[in-house]
C-alpha cells in the first residue's frame, strides 16, 4: 500500500463518524509522518507498514474521539474543542494547518487509560498475593502449637472413653 492509499482509507474510515476539520489534521499527521519516514532513508512502502492498518488506526482514532466528549458549536466549527484544551484556532488549507496535535494526544490519553487499567490489576494481584502469603505465614507459625495440642486433646478425649 502506498502513502495516497493508505491516507484516502484513513480519511474514508474517520469520515464516518468524525468532523471533517478533524479529519483533516489526521490526515495530515500522518501525511507528515510518512513524509519523515522517507527523509529518514525508509521507502513510502516501509513507512505506511511500519504504522499498520489504516482502518485499525482510524478504528482507534475514533475510540479516542468518542471518548473526549468534545461539543462543536452550531456552526460545525471546532472552537469549542480547541478552547476546552486552551488552543488558538487554526487557519486551514487542504488538510488543515496542524501538526496532528490532537491524534498524538488522544492516542496518548487511550493509551493512559489502558495504562491505568492495568496498575490497578498489578495493584490487586499484589495484595490477593499479599493476603494468601499472610495466611499460610500464619497456619504454618500456629501448626507446631496447634498439632500437638490437637494430639494431647484426643489422647484425653480417647483415654476417658476407655475408662
Amino acid at each position: 500500500m502506498n502513502k495516497r492509499e493508505f491516507l484516502e482509507t484513513l480519511k474514508e474510515a474517520l469520515s464516518e463518524e468524525m468532523p471533517a476539520s478533524l479529519v483533516r489534521e489526521n490526515v495530515q499527521y500522518y501525511s507528515q509522518y510518512i513524509d519523515g519516514e522517507v527523509e529518514k532513508g525508509c521507502t513510502e512502502k516501509e513507512a505506511v507498514e511500519k504504522l499498520g492498518a489504516p482502518r485499525l488506526i482510524a478504528k482507534t482514532l475514533l475510540e479516542a474521539f468518542e471518548t473526549t466528549g468534545q461539543t462543536y458549536g452550531s456552526d460545525g466549527n471546532q472552537t469549542a474543542y480547541q478552547d476546552k484544551y486552551g488552543r488558538q484556532n487554526r487557519s486551514e488549507g487542504d488538510y488543515g494547518t496542524t501538526d496532528g496535535d490532537w491524534a498524538s494526544e488522544s492516542i496518548k490519553n487511550h493509551i493512559k487509560f489502558s495504562k491505568q487499567a492495568k496498575i490497578h490489576l498489578i495493584i490487586g494481584i499484589l495484595i490477593a498475593v499479599c493476603v494468601i502469603v499472610l495466611i499460610v505465614s500464619l497456619i504454618s507459625a500456629l501448626l507446631p502449637i496447634v498439632l500437638p495440642v490437637l494430639a494431647v486433646l484426643l489422647a484425653l478425649s480417647y483415654l476417658q472413653k476407655k475408662l
